[in-house]
């Protein structure tokens, strides 16, 4: 990943690549809330089957990673039995932690963690996004029957006036 604190462009997760709209997609158009009220159920979809196969892809690198430190483990002690060295725990904790196989899956697994929590946080803003939408229109209906209501008013009084005269 370029940026940590970040989504790049595109969102790799396993080998498909996803296109990074949420700048767009959090924003909400005050002038067209009908149009985000309609796309905010496609949004929160979205963003949440991202943070899905994103937590799956996470769920499966650990899963290597653990199957490989069990390898490494294995091929170790046989590697130190062979030599006739007397295999300890940190001799052979230290020669998995420090194979190749093993720092590359766990860069794998830490950047899908990484992307789990960003994808995490996307979904969250969706709910924000949600909230603000409930909160923005029931403003505006608040507004709409406020501004009904004074030119019921303004209508009465007239009428009241004009009667009066």
């Amino acid at each position: 990943m370029a940026n940590p604190l970040t989504l790049a462009d595109q969102i790799i997760i396993g080998d498909d690549e996803y296109a990074n709209s949420l700048s767009d997609d959090v924003r909400v158009n005050q002038g067209d809330l009908n149009g985000d009220f309609t796309s905010q159920a496609r949004l929160m979809a979205h963003w949440s089957t991202l943070h899905e196969l994103a937590l799956d892809q996470e769920t499966r690198l650990k899963y290597e990673r653990d199957c490989i430190y069990a390898k490494v483990d294995y091929n170790t002690r046989q590697d130190m039995k062979a030599a006739g060295m007397k295999a300890t725990e940190k001799m052979v904790e230290n020669t998995v932690l420090t194979s190749e196989i093993y720092q590359e899956v766990m860069d794998e697994y830490h950047d899908a963690k990484l992307r789990t929590g960003l994808l995490k946080a996307a979904r969250d803003a969706m709910i924000h996004r949600r909230d603000m939408l409930i909160q923005l229109g029931a403003t505006s209906r608040a507004e709409g029957n406020a501004d009904i209501s004074i030119r019921d008013r303004e209508q009465t009084v007239r009428a009241i006036i004009g009667n009066k005269a």
